[in-house]
């Protein structure tokens, strides 16, 4: 009880800003693709999905020994339905921090430090935490070492998907091409935590690309990470969301 008062006094007192133009951000599945160094901090973004904190021993009572205390972070805001850990969640051994404040399914900036190497499981520990703020990072991209454009956009972790590139340069054509050759608008990147091609066109103001999107499958009703529909309205683009909002009312 003690040690956790004193974690709880010295992580409030510490300071928390990080700057996110001085460091190194990593998706969970980018991350995993690296190989870690032994005694390394590494910096990621994701949901925290699950936690497990040992339960109080209650006085007097003899307890059985408590298994490690965890959290589970998460590329996406859901976790697989699986008995094991999957290429977008990564779990962190939190026994030496006070995290009673995370808070399930928010997006969070994760210090964490490579502690074992022969460990399947608990080889990372959490060293600290901050919650992500619209503000700090004002797209929903990562900071990755090269701008490199992927060549198979299901595997998007270190690189730029193809339809991502095109929506930034403003190509329509190559977004036709893309759609046409069978890439889905709707699919999330875990690299851009959960945003679409959709989502992303919205928010980058590519009107024109967006209104195509719409008219070749994409789907307005999906809101995690961006609402695409108070994402157009916020950026004025009333054309736009008055015709999501028709798909929406005809879904209805």
């Amino acid at each position: 009880m003690r040690l956790r008062f004193l974690l709880t006094v010295i992580f409030w007192f510490l300071p928390k800003v990080f700057s996110y133009a001085d460091i190194m951000i990593y998706s969970v599945g980018q991350f995993q693709s690296i190989t870690p160094v032994l005694g390394e901090e590494y910096h990621i973004q994701g949901f925290m999905a699950e936690q497990f904190q040992c339960p109080p021993c209650p006085k007097d009572a003899v307890c059985a020994t408590c298994p490690e205390e965890y959290a589970i972070v998460s590329d996406l805001p859901q976790i697989a339905k699986a008995n094991r850990i999957s290429v977008n969640e990564l779990k962190i051994n939190t026994e030496n921090i006070y995290t009673d404040n995370l808070k399930k399914w928010t997006k969070y900036l994760f210090t964490i430090m490579f502690v074992q190497r022969n460990a399947p499981e608990g080889q990372f520990e959490m060293v600290n935490f901050k919650e992500f703020k619209e503000e700090d990072v004002d797209d929903h991209s990562i900071k990755v070492t090269e701008e490199l454009i992927c060549t198979d956009d299901t595997q998007a972790y270190n690189c730029k998907p193809r339809i991502i590139d095109a929506i930034d340069k403003d190509d329509l054509k190559t977004v036709q091409e893309l759609i046409a050759g069978g890439f889905d608008s709707n699919m999330p990147f875990p690299v851009y935590y959960g945003t679409t091609a959709f989502m992303h066109a919205v928010k980058s103001g590519h009107v024109e690309i967006a209104v195509y999107m719409l008219e070749n499958g994409a789907d307005p009703s999906k809101r995690i990470p961006i609402d695409p529909v108070k994402e157009a309205r916020a950026q004025g683009l009333d054309r736009l969301s008055e015709q999501m909002q028709r798909i929406l009312n005809n879904e209805q």
